[in-house]
C-alpha cells in the first residue's frame, strides 16, 4: 500500500517538474454501477504555451483510459484531449464517467503533455465493484475538503453540491475539517432501522482516531449523505475513513473504507512538546507574532531540506503556538541549558546580514547572498567585479572549507544582472547541494555576443579576453 503522508511530503519538498495528476476513482450505482474518473493536472507541472496570436496561456493534456477484465479483455478504450481554461498557469480539472458491470478491473491511464510530447505520466489501479441487486450496499466514499451548492464555486459537481476532493488523498495544513459524500443503496431491502456510522482510524493499528458519529437512514432505496467532521486535533499520519450501515444492535451489514492521509505540523508539534514546563517558561513566549516570523525567516539558512515545507506552512500560518513550539525546539538542540543565548547571538549576525544585504524586497538574509552567508559563515576570501564592461557587477565569495560538505575550495558566483541595489542572485557555486549551474559563463558574458564559443543554445564555456576575467578568477583563487 502506498503511503500517502510519504508522497506528499516528497511532493512538496521538490519542486515538480514532470507532468503530474491527482487521480480520483470512484464506483457508485444508478440503475447499473458505474465509475467516475476526476483528475486534477497541477499546473506547475504541464507547459504552458501562448495560444496563438494573443497572450493567453494554455495546455492541453492528451487522456488515454483502458479498463480491462480480469481476464485482460478491455472492456473501455477512449482517448481524447484536456484544455485548460486558457488563462493563467493554474491547476485544471475533467471528469469522466464509465458503466460497468460488477467484477475486477485493471484501470490505466496514460497522461501526455501535448507542448511537450516526451512528458508522460502512467497512472494504474486495481478497480472492484459490487453491487447485488435489491441488496444494501455502499458506494465509494468521496472525500472533500471543501463544497457548496454553488455549480460554478469548485471544479466538480455532483447531485446539487459542487467540491473540491484533496490532492493525493491528503489533507493538508489549512484543512481541519473533513467533509465526505456517499450513497447508500437499498436501505428499504432490510426490514429494520438502519444507521450510517462513519470514523477515522490509523490504517497500520485500526486504532479509531475519531468517536463515530451515527446518522438515522430513511426508508428510501437510494440515500445520499453528506457531513462534515473536525480532523484539526489529528496527527500526521496515514488513516482509513470508515463508513458502515449498522441496524440497532450496533451489527455492520455494510461497510466501504476509504485511504487518506493528514499533513498537520501544527498538530506535530504541539503534541511533540505538550507538557514541556521548560518551554512554558522559554524566551518565546514573551515574543509577539513579529519577533517570531522575522526569528523564524531569521533560521530559514539552518533548518534541513526536509523541514522547509513544514516552516513555510508555519510561518504563513497564524497560529502563534506553534510559531513559539518550533523557535524552541530549534534553539533547544543546540543548548537545552541556555537556548536563549545561543538564539541571541544568531540574531545578533542574522540582523546584521539583514542590514548588509537588505534589497527591494524581503530581509536581508533572504536573498541568496544572505541566505549563503547565514548557511555557511563568512567567505574566507572575497573577489568583487563591479565594473568588467560584458558583465553586470559579480562576486566571488570563497571558502577554504566547509564543514557541512566537507569541502575545500568552494566557490560561490553571485551577480546583479539588474543593476539595481543589492540583487545580486547566486549564478554558480561548487558546493554540494547548491546551484551548479555548467552555463555560468555564458549566462554572465549574454550581453556579449561575441563571448560563446560554439553554438550559443549549446555552448557552456566563453572565449578568454580581456573584458571576460571571471573564469581566471574563479580558477585561480
Amino acid at each position: 500500500m502506498k503511503n500517502l503522508l510519504i508522497v506528499v511530503l516528497f511532493l512538496s519538498s521538490v519542486k515538480m517538474l514532470a507532468l503530474d495528476v491527482s487521480v480520483t476513482c470512484l464506483s457508485y450505482c444508478q440503475d447499473q454501477p458505474y465509475i467516475e474518473l476526476y483528475s486534477r493536472f497541477l499546473g506547475g507541472t504541464i507547459q504552458f504555451v501562448a495560444n496563438g496570436g494573443d497572450s493567453l496561456l494554455q495546455s492541453t493534456v492528451e487522456m488515454l483510459v483502458l479498463i480491462s477484465d480480469e481476464q485482460g479483455n478491455v472492456r473501455i478504450a477512449e482517448k481524447y484531449n484536456v484544455q485548460s481554461e486558457g488563462l493563467e498557469v493554474k491547476d485544471f480539472y475533467t471528469m469522466k464517467r464509465y458503466g460497468l458491470s460488477d467484477g475486477e478491473y485493471d484501470l490505466s491511464i496514460q497522461f501526455v503533455d501535448m507542448n511537450n510530447v516526451s512528458d508522460t505520466l502512467l497512472h494504474k489501479e486495481k478497480i472492484e465493484i459490487g453491487y447485488p441487486e435489491s441488496s444494501l450496499s455502499i458506494s465509494d466514499p468521496l472525500l472533500i475538503t471543501e463544497y457548496s451548492d454553488d455549480k460554478n464555486q469548485f471544479a466538480f459537481y455532483k447531485n446539487g453540491i459542487a467540491f473540491e476532493p484533496p490532492i493525493y488523498k491528503v489533507f493538508g495544513p489549512k484543512h481541519n475539517a473533513l467533509s465526505f459524500y456517499v450513497e447508500i443503496y437499498n436501505a428499504d431491502a432490510l426490514d429494520e432501522q438502519l444507521f450510517a456510522r462513519y470514523s477515522v482510524r490509523q490504517r497500520d493499528t485500526k486504532e479509531e482516531v475519531y468517536k463515530p458519529a451515527y446518522k438515522k437512514l430513511s426508508s428510501e432505496e437510494t440515500g445520499m449523505i453528506l457531513e462534515s467532521f473536525d480532523i484539526s486535533s489529528l496527527v500526521s499520519g496515514d488513516y482509513e475513513f470508515v463508513m458502515e450501515v449498522v441496524n440497532k444492535d450496533m451489527e455492520v451489514l455494510a461497510e466501504r473504507l476509504s485511504d487518506m492521509a493528514v499533513y498537520h505540523p501544527d498538530r506535530d508539534f504541539e503534541v511533540q512538546y505538550q507538557g514541556d514546563l521548560s518551554f512554558e517558561t522559554s524566551f518565546v513566549q514573551a515574543m509577539d507574532e513579529g519577533e517570531l516570523n522575522y526569528s523564524l525567516k531569521a533560521i530559514f539558512p539552518r533548518v534541513s531540506n526536509s523541514l522547509t515545507p513544514i516552516i513555510n506552512d508555519i510561518i504563513w500560518g497564524d497560529n502563534l503556538k506553534t510559531k513559539r513550539y518550533f523557535l524552541y525546539n530549534f534553539w533547544s538542540k543546540y543548548s537545552d541549558v541556555d537556548p536563549k543565548s545561543i538564539y541571541d547571538q544568531y540574531m545578533e549576525v542574522a540582523r546584521a546580514v539583514d542590514r548588509r544585504f537588505a534589497a527591494n524586497l524581503g530581509h536581508g538574509f533572504e536573498t541568496d547572498r544572505g541566505y549563503i552567508f547565514l548557511k555557511y559563515g563568512k567567505p574566507d576570501d572575497l573577489v568583487e567585479v563591479p565594473d568588467e564592461p560584458s558583465a553586470p557587477p559579480y562576486e566571488i565569495w570563497i571558502y577554504n572549507f566547509l564543514v557541512e560538505t566537507n569541502q575545500t575550495g568552494v566557490k560561490f558566483l553571485f551577480y546583479n544582472e539588474e543593476l539595481a541595489p543589492n540583487e545580486f542572485r547566486l549564478l554558480h557555486s561548487t558546493c554540494r547541494g547548491e546551484l551548479q549551474n555548467p552555463r555560468w559563463e555564458v549566462e554572465l558574458y549574454k550581453s556579449d555576443r561575441l563571448a560563446p564559443i560554439g553554438n550559443v543554445v549549446d555552448a557552456n564555456t566563453v572565449q578568454d579576453g580581456f573584458n571576460r576575467n571571471a573564469r581566471r578568477y574563479f580558477s585561480d583563487n
